[in-house]
C-alpha cells in the first residue's frame, strides 16, 4: 500500500501502522526503500535491543527499558 501510494504521487513523510505490522522488513522497507518514517506500536513482551547491544546479539525484553529523564 505504501508503494502503490509514492507510485500514485501521494504527499507523505510517515508511515502510521499497528503492532501488527511491525516486522524488521516492514520497517527497513518503509524507511530505507520508501524513504518514510515508520511509527509503530510495539508490544512490552517484545524483545529489542538498543543499537550497541543488538549487533552483539544481547536482547532483551522492552518492559525492562527504563525511561530516561
Amino acid at each position: 500500500m505504501v508503494e502503490q501510494a509514492v507510485k500514485n504521487g501521494v504527499l507523505f513523510d510517515y508511515v502510521l501502522a499497528d503492532n501488527w505490522f511491525d516486522s524488521n522488513e516492514n520497517i527497513r522497507f518503509s524507511s530505507e526503500d520508501m524513504k518514510k518514517k515508520f511509527i509503530v506500536g510495539i508490544n512490552s513482551n517484545q524483545l529489542d535491543a538498543c543499537q550497541d547491544e543488538g549487533k552483539k546479539g544481547q536482547h532483551q525484553n522492552l518492559s525492562s527499558f527504563k525511561p530516561q529523564g
